[in-house]
Protein backbone atom coordinates (compact mmCIF):
# COMPACT_ATOMS: atom_id res chain seq x y z
CA UNK A 1 0.00 0.00 0.00
CA UNK A 2 2.65 2.45 0.48
CA UNK A 3 4.60 1.11 -1.97
CA UNK A 4 1.52 2.61 -4.36
CA UNK A 5 0.93 5.62 -2.59
CA UNK A 6 4.81 6.37 -2.84
CA UNK A 7 4.50 5.39 -6.90
CA UNK A 8 1.41 7.92 -7.52
CA UNK A 9 2.67 10.35 -5.70
CA UNK A 10 5.79 9.89 -7.83
CA UNK A 11 4.17 9.95 -11.28
CA UNK A 12 2.31 13.11 -10.16
CA UNK A 13 5.75 14.68 -9.40
CA UNK A 14 7.09 13.70 -12.88
CA UNK A 15 4.58 15.44 -15.44
CA UNK A 16 5.07 16.33 -19.01
CA UNK A 17 4.74 20.37 -17.91
CA UNK A 18 7.39 20.27 -15.25
CA UNK A 19 10.24 18.61 -17.40
CA UNK A 20 9.54 20.90 -20.12
CA UNK A 21 9.77 23.79 -17.53
CA UNK A 22 13.39 21.97 -16.35
CA UNK A 23 14.18 22.46 -19.82
CA UNK A 24 13.50 25.61 -20.45
CA UNK A 25 15.16 27.03 -17.44
CA UNK A 26 18.29 24.83 -18.31
CA UNK A 27 18.34 23.65 -15.19
CA UNK A 28 19.95 20.09 -13.84
CA UNK A 29 20.69 17.28 -13.43
CA UNK A 30 23.13 17.51 -16.03
CA UNK A 31 24.24 15.05 -18.44
CA UNK A 32 26.44 14.05 -21.21
CA UNK A 33 24.94 15.84 -24.27
CA UNK A 34 23.19 19.01 -22.77
CA UNK A 35 24.77 22.40 -22.78
CA UNK A 36 25.81 23.66 -19.59
CA UNK A 37 24.62 26.96 -18.66
CA UNK A 38 25.94 29.12 -15.47
CA UNK A 39 26.90 31.99 -14.42
CA UNK A 40 29.07 33.18 -12.23
CA UNK A 41 31.16 35.48 -10.05
CA UNK A 42 35.36 35.66 -9.62
CA UNK A 43 37.14 37.02 -6.43
CA UNK A 44 37.22 40.31 -7.81
CA UNK A 45 33.67 40.82 -8.46
CA UNK A 46 33.48 40.50 -11.93
CA UNK A 47 30.67 38.03 -13.78
CA UNK A 48 31.05 35.92 -16.67
CA UNK A 49 28.88 33.08 -17.98
CA UNK A 50 29.49 29.56 -19.81
CA UNK A 51 29.27 31.47 -23.30
CA UNK A 52 32.22 33.37 -22.30
CA UNK A 53 34.04 30.23 -22.18
CA UNK A 54 32.78 28.95 -25.68
CA UNK A 55 35.33 28.25 -28.10
CA UNK A 56 37.94 26.59 -25.66
CA UNK A 57 37.01 23.07 -23.27
CA UNK A 58 36.44 23.45 -19.63
CA UNK A 59 36.27 21.93 -16.18
CA UNK A 60 33.37 22.81 -14.02
CA UNK A 61 33.54 21.58 -10.63
CA UNK A 62 30.59 22.27 -8.34
CA UNK A 63 32.00 22.02 -4.48
CA UNK A 64 31.40 23.43 -0.84
CA UNK A 65 33.97 24.92 1.45
CA UNK A 66 32.54 22.35 3.73
CA UNK A 67 32.99 18.86 1.80
CA UNK A 68 36.08 16.96 2.80
CA UNK A 69 35.90 15.14 -0.09
CA UNK A 70 36.00 18.43 -2.19
CA UNK A 71 38.28 19.69 -0.44
CA UNK A 72 40.67 16.27 -0.34
CA UNK A 73 40.65 16.30 -4.21
CA UNK A 74 41.92 19.53 -5.14
CA UNK A 75 45.92 18.94 -4.72
CA UNK A 76 44.68 16.34 -7.69
CA UNK A 77 42.43 18.60 -9.26
CA UNK A 78 45.49 21.29 -9.50
CA UNK A 79 47.36 18.49 -10.49
CA UNK A 80 45.56 17.54 -13.47
CA UNK A 81 45.24 20.99 -14.23
CA UNK A 82 48.54 21.42 -14.29
CA UNK A 83 49.06 18.01 -16.83
CA UNK A 84 46.40 19.43 -18.94
CA UNK A 85 48.08 23.28 -19.54
CA UNK A 86 49.02 22.21 -22.80
CA UNK A 87 45.49 21.68 -24.12
CA UNK A 88 44.06 25.02 -22.79
CA UNK A 89 41.74 23.28 -20.78
CA UNK A 90 40.28 25.68 -17.97
CA UNK A 91 39.53 24.46 -14.54
CA UNK A 92 36.81 26.48 -13.06
CA UNK A 93 35.35 25.19 -9.30
CA UNK A 94 32.21 26.50 -8.46
CA UNK A 95 30.44 26.71 -4.89
CA UNK A 96 27.04 28.42 -4.16
CA UNK A 97 28.66 29.69 -1.02
CA UNK A 98 28.82 33.32 -0.25
CA UNK A 99 31.93 34.87 -1.49
CA UNK A 100 33.63 35.75 1.81
CA UNK A 101 33.58 31.81 2.56
CA UNK A 102 35.07 31.25 -1.34
CA UNK A 103 37.64 34.06 -0.52
CA UNK A 104 38.72 32.76 2.95
CA UNK A 105 39.18 29.41 1.54
CA UNK A 106 41.44 30.45 -1.16
CA UNK A 107 43.64 32.43 1.03
CA UNK A 108 43.91 29.40 3.13
CA UNK A 109 44.59 27.33 -0.15
CA UNK A 110 47.05 28.61 -2.89
CA UNK A 111 46.07 26.71 -6.56
CA UNK A 112 47.42 28.50 -9.48
CA UNK A 113 45.73 26.82 -11.98
CA UNK A 114 42.30 26.03 -10.04
CA UNK A 115 40.15 29.53 -10.62
CA UNK A 116 37.49 29.55 -7.70
CA UNK A 117 34.59 31.14 -7.90
CA UNK A 118 30.69 31.85 -6.95
CA UNK A 119 28.36 30.04 -9.39
CA UNK A 120 24.97 31.90 -9.02
CA UNK A 121 22.81 28.82 -9.08
CA UNK A 122 22.59 27.14 -6.24
CA UNK A 123 23.40 23.14 -6.42
CA UNK A 124 19.83 22.16 -6.32
CA UNK A 125 19.04 24.03 -9.42
CA UNK A 126 22.01 22.49 -11.08
CA UNK A 127 20.32 19.00 -9.91
CA UNK A 128 23.46 17.95 -8.08
CA UNK A 129 22.85 14.77 -5.95
CA UNK A 130 26.25 15.01 -4.58
CA UNK A 131 29.16 17.47 -4.12
CA UNK A 132 31.88 17.31 -5.65
CA UNK A 133 30.23 16.92 -9.05
CA UNK A 134 32.49 17.75 -12.05
CA UNK A 135 31.66 18.24 -15.48
CA UNK A 136 33.81 18.24 -18.90
CA UNK A 137 33.08 20.29 -21.58
CA UNK A 138 33.71 20.35 -24.64
CA UNK A 139 34.80 23.78 -26.95
CA UNK A 140 31.34 24.09 -28.34
CA UNK A 141 29.74 24.03 -24.38
CA UNK A 142 28.47 20.41 -24.20
CA UNK A 143 28.98 17.91 -21.38
CA UNK A 144 31.31 15.43 -22.67
CA UNK A 145 31.64 13.84 -19.10
CA UNK A 146 30.08 14.06 -15.78
CA UNK A 147 31.56 12.83 -12.93
CA UNK A 148 29.64 12.10 -9.38
CA UNK A 149 31.86 12.34 -5.96
CA UNK A 150 35.68 12.93 -5.71
CA UNK A 151 38.12 11.66 -7.99
CA UNK A 152 41.62 10.94 -8.34
CA UNK A 153 42.18 13.49 -11.01
CA UNK A 154 46.29 13.06 -10.96
CA UNK A 155 46.36 9.73 -11.93
CA UNK A 156 47.84 8.85 -15.53
CA UNK A 157 44.60 7.36 -16.48
CA UNK A 158 42.49 10.34 -15.10
CA UNK A 159 44.84 12.65 -16.95
CA UNK A 160 44.31 10.27 -20.39
CA UNK A 161 40.38 10.25 -19.94
CA UNK A 162 40.05 13.69 -19.06
CA UNK A 163 42.62 14.40 -22.43
CA UNK A 164 40.89 11.95 -24.95
CA UNK A 165 37.25 13.25 -23.53
CA UNK A 166 38.53 16.76 -24.81
CA UNK A 167 39.94 15.98 -28.35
Amino acid sequence: MVLALVSTMMACTTSQPQEQAREEKHSGPYKVGDKLTASFVRADGSGFDTQALAGKPYFLNLWATWCGPCVAEMPALEEAATALAGQDVRFVLGSDEPMARIDKFREKYSYAHLELVQVQETMAEFGVMALPTSYLVDAEGTIVKVYMGAQHWDKPEMIKELSDAIQ
